[in-house]
């Protein structure tokens, strides 16, 4: 993935986290966003931004935490992990010393009785501050089979911060509602194939 990628995929995906730690200061804030046009699955929403489309959907317990995936086009078949993690914790700042570094995550589904937690690993790609806040974003995991599968069948999935790394986090770990993850991949497939045809379709003369 090149530079200029990564820089519009962290935009992207740190957007909701910005207008929410915003709203933290002022509820004037929508006078203010350009909006975007969202399309809305039950707990999960589809957004596009360039050539990028991101299904996602907000933490249970922290509104502000942002569980999803993206599609570009061009690789519609494939899902990136983008997540969001904000933390208030006093040395939060020492996170700046871990970009670009792995960062793992313990995943597990509540409704899994006697399963054991899974661990991916992800890139901490980038910290982003607003007010007393930092955002972690977490991607460059790619989705499976059977995580795809998981997601489809289970309707909440926990997602914490493992150690060394948890001791910066407020809150390491938050739950995200699976309701309506099925119908918002199919949506954001659906508009990752139509960027795709806007691309490649031939100019009229």
């Amino acid at each position: 993935m090149n530079k200029g990628n990564i820089i519009l995929i962290i935009i992207f995906c740190l957007i909701g986290n910005v207008i929410y730690a915003k709203n933290l200061v002022t509820n004037e804030l929508e006078s203010n966003v350009e909006q975007k046009e969202i399309d809305i699955y039950e707990d999960w929403e589809v957004d596009k931004y360039n050539n990028i489309v991101r299904y996602s959907t907000h933490g249970n317990i922290v509104h502000g935490h942002r569980f999803g995936w993206i599609k570009r086009a061009g690789n519609c078949d494939t899902d990136i992990l983008a997540t969001t993690i904000s933390t208030q914790k006093n040395n939060k700042d020492r996170l700046n010393d871990f970009k670009g570094e792995n960062i793992n995550l313990r995943i597990n589904f509540p409704q899994a009785d006697g399963e054991d937690p899974v661990i991916i690993n992800t890139d901490l790609i980038s910290i982003f501050g607003f007010a007393n806040l930092k955002i972690a974003f977490l991607g460059n995991f790619i989705q499976g089979k059977v995580f795809d599968s998981l997601m489809a069948y289970f309707n909440t999935i926990r997602v914490e911060v493992t150690n060394p790394h948890k001791i910066y986090f407020d809150i390491p770990s938050d739950e995200f509602s699976l309701n309506g993850y099925v119908a918002a991949k199919i949506k954001a497939k659906e508009l990752c194939e139509d960027i795709c045809l806007l691309y490649t379709s031939p100019s009229p003369r």
